[in-house]
């Protein structure tokens, strides 16, 4: 892959910008492949997890401490016991039950962001 990146690098005015929506963990492939070519702009609603995003991004990149929604309200954050899982939906046990582990959706905090 690094080939690939060094080609096509030259051939880019700027560097092209990737969003990372929940981005708790930081970038995963197929985009860490390409982290000399892309700035990144990652939303993060989760406090401790935006603070190590903070501390570990890259010059070029944004970290911003918000969930995305369809309007600028506060909303109701369901914090899961997989905390990657949270999400301002609800889980759905109803069909999650029909899966092994399904008790890592179990709400465990609603907290209003």
């Amino acid at each position: 892959m690094c080939r690939f990146v060094n080609k096509i690098a030259p051939l880019l005015p700027n560097r092209l910008i990737v969003c990372d929506v929940g981005a708790r963990l930081g970038i995963g492939e197929p985009w860490s492949r390409f982290r000399d070519l892309i700035s990144l702009i990652s939303f993060e609603p989760e406090k401790d997890e935006f603070e190590l995003l903070k501390q570990n991004k890259d010059t070029n990149d944004i970290v911003l401490q918000h969930a995305l929604y369809k309007n600028n309200e506060n909303v109701s954050f369901n914090v899961t016991k997989l905390i990657g899982a949270s999400s301002l939906y609800k889980p759905n046990y109803n069909f999650l039950d029909n899966y092994p582990n399904s008790e890592r959706f179990k709400v465990e905090n609603v907290v209003d962001i």
